[in-house]
């Protein structure tokens, strides 16, 4: 579906207010790169500055082996003839144009005729399962609609590099769900490379081979997907995840964590980071008794409710997110300030290396 396989590789150094946006990325062909990161963290920035859109203060950026930015060797080729396709997260869709002249316009701008633009655009529909939808504008588009046709646009003259800002993040609940299904069988059948911003962990985990997580405009980690799931770095990507993250000291069976000790299970050596399910935490109105080896005092911080499950995060010695149901909420008399004791089998904490 794509022009020439290639991959983006982009060190990209942008300033901006409070911080630089300074990091290091790369994206292979048929694969889906996401970068993930909180609000404000850089994340469109570099979506931007590969575009064209964004101009680099230092940096590299190539597609394939052809440099389309590089300040240092005054090498800068406009967003024009890059051979990016980018969706923007406000889609901006032409809103005096229907849909299938949406579709055509980047095919006419490459130089295609209006005939031939228009033929093509309605091919591109069709395979987005919007066919019917052509001679609409955007304004009569649903949500869903009006993303699978800035989709289209964006495919239509096969670029080599597919960029995809918060492409979900407008829809309502159930056009996001069936959307991400239909998004993720559309990117498999691209072959060129793909970048993916979100901030939802959901849009990374089912729709990404690899990820990227910015904060503050620098990279905290990356890697495949599933390794960086299995293995958070830092607390903002632990709590996407939904589960603690603790970075202690290891002793063989023991971590340090701060003034208090934790025991697992195998034998560790140096500075570890230990996760604990929210689920494997028993919370305690006393002390506990039985098999976990790890117990100490907390105190409930807050509660949130989940579907069928309240997650209640805890202060004390080892501060843990707890995962409870709402009867037990209601038994244990669990409210804002109450005292309570927290247990962890050693079986249920992860321990890998720093």
């Amino acid at each position: 579906m794509a022009g020439a396989i290639v991959s983006l590789e982009a060190r990209v150094v942008v300033p901006r207010a409070g911080f630089d946006v300074d990091l290091h990325l790369r994206a292979e062909p048929g694969r889906v790169l996401a970068i993930l990161g909180p609000n404000g963290a850089g994340k469109t920035t570099v979506l931007g500055a590969v575009a064209g859109t964004v101009a680099l203060h230092d940096g590299r950026i190539a597609i394939g082996d052809r440099v389309v930015d590089e300040p240092r060797a005054g090498r800068w080729v406009p967003p024009a003839e890059r051979r990016v396709g980018l969706v923007p997260q406000d889609l901006l869709l032409f809103p005096h144009l229907t849909a299938r002249d949406n579709v055509a316009f980047g095919l006419r701008a490459a130089g295609a005729g209006r005939i031939e633009a228009r033929r093509q655009a309605d091919g591109w529909l069709e395979r987005f399962d919007v066919a019917d939808l052509g001679d609409q504008r955007p304004g009569a588009l649903s949500g869903g609609q009006a993303q699978r046709v800035a989709l289209a646009r964006a495919l239509a003259t096969r670029p080599e590099v597919l960029l995809l800002d918060e492409p979900l993040s407008a829809l309502d609940a159930g056009a996001r769900r069936r959307t991400r299904a239909d998004l993720r069988r559309w990117l498999r059948a691209y072959d060129g490379a793909t970048v993916l911003v979100t901030h939802d962990p959901v849009d990374a985990l089912t729709l990404a081979d690899d990820v990227a997580v910015v904060e503050r405009g620098a990279l905290t980690q990356a890697g495949p997907i599933g390794e960086v799931a299995a293995r958070p770095r830092t607390a903002y990507v632990a709590e996407l995840l939904g589960t603690n993250l603790l970075a202690g000291e290891a002793a063989g069976s023991l971590v340090r964590v701060g003034a208090a000790t934790v025991v697992v299970a195998g034998e560790h050596h140096g500075p570890v980071f230990a996760t604990i399910s929210p689920a494997a935490v028993s919370v305690h109105r006393s002390e506990p008794e039985g098999s976990a080896r790890n117990r100490w005092p907390g105190v409930v911080a807050d509660l949130d409710l989940l579907g069928d499950r309240v997650r209640v995060p805890l202060d004390g010695p080892v501060p843990l997110v707890a995962e409870v149901t709402p009867a037990a909420v209601h038994e244990l008399a669990l409210t804002p300030g109450a005292e309570v004791w927290l247990s962890v089998k050693a079986t249920e904490v992860r321990v890998y290396p720093r």
